[in-house]
């Protein structure tokens, strides 16, 4: 019914936009209301069919459509919500074997998108190789797409003969994306094992482009509270101690049902003395 109201509400726009000197702002006003009001209602009335569902739905239509790669590529989403991964991996080389039988230009994305979610499957089995090639796939497709060009850089990161190919391809990306908090927070976390200083820098500049970004905050504190537990300099540690007490605090902040993040916060706070701060806790 949302959808009704939504272009019944436009409808009874126009009509006043014919009589009415003033129609223009009326009809901003009017529209931005209505898509406020009745486009949430209309998502979460999607968001009401479960993946069963919508499986059993794409089924029938495939029935009646069996060369249709979007309704497969579709269904292969429901079946990794189910975590029913062979059923996704069998939809998703469907839609690969479709493309290459009868390839056509307006389904390049989409047959792309395919191998982009072959290579998150593979990559999330740990298996970094078939990730590889079929991220590749997808490039080939779509060469300059954002999204699979980090996905690309994350494989190589996995691979322990390959980690100078990754930062090569991280540094690319940062070259090119500078601002991007995705591809900062990912270089970051890849470094972090090789090169912490640099991490440390990229985490400090998703701040800069977002002081509210959780998982910039949530990387520094853990960093900055591993590095005073292996101090032996004791003023050392405690200043080690209280950055990352500044970063764990903003995040409480914003989000305080961060997995162990009162627990490490106590423990800070205990090693630093700061009883006071600890009873907030209680």
């Amino acid at each position: 019914i949302a959808p009704y109201i939504f272009f019944l509400s436009i409808g009874r726009v126009l009509v006043f936009l014919f009589n009415n000197e003033t129609a223009l702002s009326f009809m901003i006003r009017n529209l931005l209301f209505s898509i406020a009001v009745f486009f949430p209602i209309f998502l979460l009335a999607q968001d009401d069919v479960t993946p069963d569902k919508k499986v059993a739905e794409l089924t029938k239509q495939i029935t009646n459509d069996p060369e249709n790669i979007v309704l497969y590529n579709n269904r292969a989403d429901a079946y990794l919500k189910l975590n029913d991964i062979t059923s996704a991996m069998a939809d998703l080389n469907k839609v690969v074997e479709l493309y290459k039988a009868a390839p056509q230009e307006k389904e390049k994305e989409v047959v792309a998108v395919a191998y982009y979610k072959l290579s998150e499957t593979e990559l999330n089995e740990e298996d970094a190789k078939a990730a590889l090639k079929y991220i590749a796939s997808a490039l080939k497709l779509v060469p300059n797409e954002k999204t699979y060009l980090l996905h690309e850089a994350r494989v190589y990161g996995t691979m322990p003969d390959k980690y100078e190919m990754a930062e090569q391809k991280f540094d690319g990306l940062v070259s090119k994306f500078g601002d991007d908090e995705a591809i900062l927070l990912e270089y970051g976390k890849f470094l972090l094992d090789h090169d912490t200083k640099k991490a440390v820098v990229l985490f400090e500049k998703v701040l800069r482009l977002n002081v509210m970004n959780k998982k910039a905050l949530n990387a520094l504190g853990s960093h900055f509270m591993s590095e005073a537990g292996e101090q032996t300099d004791k003023s050392l540690a405690s200043v080690y101690r209280e950055k990352a007490i500044g970063y764990y605090e903003l995040l409480y902040t914003i989000d305080p049902e961060t997995e162990g993040l009162e627990a490490s916060l106590k423990k800070l706070y205990t090693a630093q003395g700061r009883t006071a701060d600890l009873e907030k806790f209680k």
